[in-house]
């Protein structure tokens, strides 16, 4: 501040400081001549954890003194938050992550308890499976934020099972800073069965007992998510089915029967599953009838009674047939014995003639 020259003040010219706090109350200077020429400035105030000082206006900074008067000045300080923001990036993984396809969203909310010069606050975005990460801006300096996701859909075939932050899901906001956040959520591949039930055809299914056994082997080859595998199911011919037990979904499984043992008098013609492939499903059992067909074979005597004779020589009406191998030997005995008769008469014959 400066003296008019016409009070011959020794010093002419002067300052001093006035502390001001931020309660809205006002300061007032000591006395000062009438007409002295005052000119404020303000000194940059200290630092404010989580804003910046962005400027100061008077409101007036130049001004003369009056006589026994009070000149009011305003002093506005321009103070900002500082801000800052985080961003979620969304990752599968898993046996079941290609079930999952790029671009299914999820949802990720957010929220944060009010502060020192903030509300509290609260929100959602969308994040994508193999997509960009999604920002959130402007969040206040300090603010701690808590991520939480909505529980997603299973895809077919498929168990969401653990969800994973990284490096966690809550986070403190950093001045002009982003907080990047990973969010992996694991999928297991689901499991299904399929079931086997012996059934038995033919004029010799009779002959089989209900507690015959049977092997059905069954294999599949490798396919996302799971290796290949095989194995052995033991029917029986009581109609009861057998089931696999758990098998990785979408495996293709292929089936064949091991050749079942010998039946006497009947002989095994074939069998058929139906189907004899099956694609395992998401948690159900696919039915597979497996058909077996066996013909009964032919009696020893079947050829006798084919030529109308029975083991006793009678026709197939029971009556007396001819028995030609017999009447051939007795011709032949009686013409034998008619020609040595013959001899005999004609010997004699001879004799009585020389006599």
């Amino acid at each position: 501040m400066s003296c008019p020259e016409g009070l011959a003040a020794d010093p002419s010219t002067g300052s001093g400081t006035l502390t001001v706090l931020n309660d809205g109350e006002a300061v007032t200077a000591d006395p000062l001549p009438y007409g002295t020429e005052v000119t404020l400035s303000e000194v940059e105030p200290g630092p404010i954890t989580g804003a910046t000082w962005t400027g100061s206006e008077f409101f007036d900074s130049t001004f003369t003194i009056g006589d026994e008067t009070t000149f009011e000045v305003t002093l506005t300080n321009s103070i900002e938050l500082d801000l800052g923001a985080f961003s979620v990036q969304k990752t599968v993984s898993g046996n079941g992550a290609h079930l999952v396809e790029d671009g299914t969203e999820f949802t990720v909310t957010y929220e944060c308890p009010e502060g020192p010069a903030f509300e509290a606050g609260k929100g959602e975005i969308t994040v994508t499976a193999g997509g960009d990460p999604v920002e959130v801006t402007d969040l206040p300096t300090g603010a701690q934020v808590t991520l939480a996701e909505v529980t997603p859909s299973n895809p077919e075939g498929g168990t969401y099972t653990d969800v994973t932050w990284t490096p966690g899901n809550t986070l403190a906001i950093g001045k002009d800073t982003t907080a990047e956040i990973g969010l992996d959520n694991t999928v297991e591949l689901n499991t299904g069965e399929f079931s086997v039930v012996k059934k038995l055809d033919g004029a010799g299914a009779g002959l089989i007992s209900d507690d015959a056994t049977f092997l059905v082997d069954y294999e599949y080859e490798a396919g996302p998510g799971f290796e290949a595998g095989s194995g052995q199911l033991q029917l029986t011919a009581d109609g009861e089915a057998v089931s696999s037990g758990p098998l990785p979904y979408g495996a293709e499984v292929h089936l064949s029967e091991a050749n079942p043992i010998d039946t006497e008098g009947a002989t095994w013609a074939g069998y058929e599953f139906s189907p004899s492939t099956v694609t395992i499903g998401d948690g159900t059992t696919v039915e597979v009838t497996l058909t077996n067909t066996i013909d009964a074979d032919e009696p020893a005597d079947a050829g006798a009674e084919e030529d109308g004779t029975d083991d006793d020589g009678k026709g197939g009406d029971g009556k007396d047939m001819p028995r030609t191998g017999a009447s051939v030997i007795g011709a032949l005995l009686a013409g034998t014995v008619l020609l040595a008769l013959g001899v005999l008469l004609s010997a004699r014959t001879m004799r009585r003639k020389r006599a």
